[in-house]
């Protein structure tokens, strides 16, 4: 899994790659954290051809299986920066529609960050991502925060961390899956051409019931020949197989 992370300035680049550091120690295995850099997008203006730095920066977002963006705030706002970044990703078209995205509160002074979530909220609702809801984190760190090596030594910090990027994954994961489920199947041609005529009324009676069966279903990966789909078909269509 491939996950992007964004984040405002903290007020010194040492202290930022100690959180990207951090978050890519705790993510852990299967998964990488790749840094979307937005300290050296222009101004956003609208133009009718981006720039070579522009046009990659919305390639490599959009490449990604998540996105995670850590929001700072300044004068009750997200910061600059970090809304000049959304505002590239929506233009011309959005980079992150249906794009799966968590985020979370981060400072270095103790204070809310919940107004700069919630401007970030409606800018990712306007861009058409997937934004995790709950649970809701902030991090406040310092230099005190880590060690020489740039391990986390404060533990509420260190836990918060592997929380948030815990919950993010399983999000991701989730909505990776539900994709999968709603993409349209390829038609195989010259099945079941007799009984095209008859198919309405029976499938209408099979759809009530095995929507409510798949609706009860979790998602979750399937490695056998029999996944949670291919069960609840098999139970709608042949109940006497499945009565205790």
């Amino acid at each position: 899994m491939r996950i992007g992370l964004m984040m405002g300035a903290l007020g010194g680049d040492d202290l930022n790659t100690k959180v990207l550091d951090a978050a890519r120690r705790y993510i852990g295995d299967g998964a990488t954290v790749e840094h979307l850099r937005i300290a050296d997008l222009p101004p956003y203006a609208p133009c009718d051809d981006l720039p070579d730095a522009l046009a990659g920066f919305r390639a490599r977002a959009a490449e990604m299986d998540g996105v995670l963006i850590l929001v700072t705030q300044h004068l009750s706002g997200v910061t600059g920066t970090l809304k000049n970044a959304l505002d590239w990703l929506g233009a011309p078209t959005s980079a992150l529609s249906d794009k799966p995205v968590a985020i979370a509160g981060l400072t270095c002074e103790p204070g809310s960050t919940f107004a700069g979530v919630q401007q970030v909220r409606s800018a990712l609702t306007a861009l058409g991502a997937s934004t995790m809801k709950q649970p809701d984190y902030s991090f406040l760190v310092t230099d005190d925060t880590f060690d020489v090596e740039g391990h986390i030594v404060d533990v509420t910090v260190a836990d918060d961390m592997v929380g948030f990027l815990t919950a993010a994954r399983g999000y991701f994961a989730h909505e990776m899956r539900a994709a999968q489920v709603d993409a349209p199947q390829p038609h195989i041609s010259g099945q079941l051409p007799s009984m095209s005529g008859s198919l309405p009324s029976l499938s209408h009676g099979l759809s009530r019931k095995l929507e409510a069966q798949l609706v009860a279903a979790p998602l979750h990966d399937h490695t056998g020949p029999v996944s949670a789909v291919d069960a609840a078909v098999s139970s709608v269509a042949n109940p006497r197989r499945h009565r205790a």
